[in-house]
């Protein structure tokens, strides 16, 4: 949902017109997200703020769980035009393949 998004990641909804974020059960670090905003300019905002979240994650991490740090440090951050997309998954040598796949053609 977009509080949701916007509690969880700092994420201003009114700058996208679609979003699709989700956290994964428990403590694991995994996260994705696909946000088609209003403009690159947008796009960059939300972009610089999943920087922000994958930091602060892996700080909240370090503190209690290492077992999610590789996941989070290799998570997948991709901006394309007016999409952004971010995928932080115990696979995310395929998740970024995937992801730069459908965004960067």
């Amino acid at each position: 949902s977009e509080a949701n998004t916007e509690n969880n990641t700092g994420i201003d909804p009114s700058l996208c017109s679609e979003i699709e974020f989700y956290m994964g059960p428990g403590a694991t670090g995994e996260e994705y997200g696909i946000f088609t905003c209003n403009s690159e300019a947008d796009a960059k905002k939300v972009y610089t703020a999943l920087e922000e979240h994958k930091t602060w994650l892996y700080d909240t991490y370090a503190t209690y769980n290492t077992e999610a740090l590789p996941r989070i440090e290799n998570a997948t951050l991709v901006r394309a035009g007016k999409y952004v997309a971010y995928v932080s998954a115990r696979d995310y040598d395929d998740a970024a393949e995937l992801v730069t796949a459908a965004l960067v053609k």
